[in-house]
């Protein structure tokens, strides 16, 4: 009687455990997905931006030598 109430417990036990570390697995795979979105984010507005920067330093270059 005490050897089926033990397993029982024990089989109780796994389960859980095996629940919460598919959601730890989970909760991770989406920071790591977060993270890598931000860094193609911040990797994009940086190329973009220094491309505007010099797209326009360039015309204003050619404007500042043009009126001289």
């Amino acid at each position: 009687m005490s050897s089926m109430i033990v397993s029982e417990k024990k089989e109780e036990l796994e389960r859980s455990w095996q629940a919460e570390s598919r959601q730890t697995i989970l909760q991770l795979k989406i920071v790591a997905d977060v993270v890598v979105l931000m860094a193609f984010r911040a990797f994009y507005l940086i190329v973009f931006h220094s491309t505007l920067i010099i797209f326009f330093y360039q015309s204003n270059m050619r404007n500042i030598c043009f009126y001289k």
